[in-house]
């Protein structure tokens, strides 16, 4: 959008096509240019939007435009295209690891080995992939093993599982929001448990006292 904006042309050229969107964040993204979306699917994930495309209508022969991430996955292209549409793929961004070396940046490795972590979150394969690479394939299993991982849905979750990692958490809508809101709840239920498996003082008190012998 930023691109369209800076020339000479506006949002108007958009009036005559269908606007679709993978998730409700970035309907919702897409609003603040005053633009609502088409097509949202009910399930964040690439072939949701696949499924809500086709049940618009006849997808042979359709152009569409795609605009995605450099490294992201090429469901939604391939799937279209079986289906006889004309798929334009623009790269509209770039996923970038940042230097782990970077002034400033935070002793990961070493916050997760002395255990100064209690969750770990992962909003994208790409993060996954990208930890990884950072701590060691090995040293990251070893380290996320002692921490809670979220991963806000089963892509990114499986992205963790082929590297060996286990996941913890993965809410029911794969929005931030619904991650979070998972994430509590599953430490909520942790302490809970935890309390609960905790003696009482007077019950500890009670297991030293001797007991008679008949």
């Amino acid at each position: 959008m930023g691109r369209l904006l800076r020339g000479a042309k506006d949002v108007r050229v958009l009036g005559g096509v269908k606007l679709c969107c993978v998730g409700p964040a970035t309907s919702e993204r897409l609003a603040t240019y005053g633009l609502k979306a088409d097509v949202v699917p009910g399930e964040n994930r690439a072939e949701a939007l696949v499924h809500a495309l086709s049940d618009t209508g006849q997808v042979t022969g359709m152009k569409i435009l795609l605009p995605h991430a450099d490294i992201g996955r090429e469901v939604i292209a391939d799937e279209l295209r079986k289906k006889g549409a004309q798929v334009v793929e623009v790269v509209a961004y770039r996923t970038v690891a940042t230097d782990p070396e970077r002034e400033g940046q935070p002793d990961v490795y070493r916050m997760l080995l002395e255990g100064r972590i209690d969750v770990v979150t992962f909003t994208s394969p790409s993060a996954v992939r990208n930890m990884v690479s950072v701590l060691g394939d090995e040293p990251a299993v070893d380290l996320l093993r002692k921490t809670v991982v979220a991963a806000i849905g089963p892509v990114t979750a499986d992205a963790a599982t082929r590297c060996g990692i286990e996941t913890s958490v993965v809410p029911d809508k794969y929005t931030v929001p619904a991650l979070v809101a998972a994430i509590v709840k599953y430490v909520e239920t942790e302490n809970d448990l935890a309390g609960q498996r905790a003696p009482s003082s007077e019950s500890r008190a009670a297991s030293r006292e001797p007991r008679a012998t008949l």
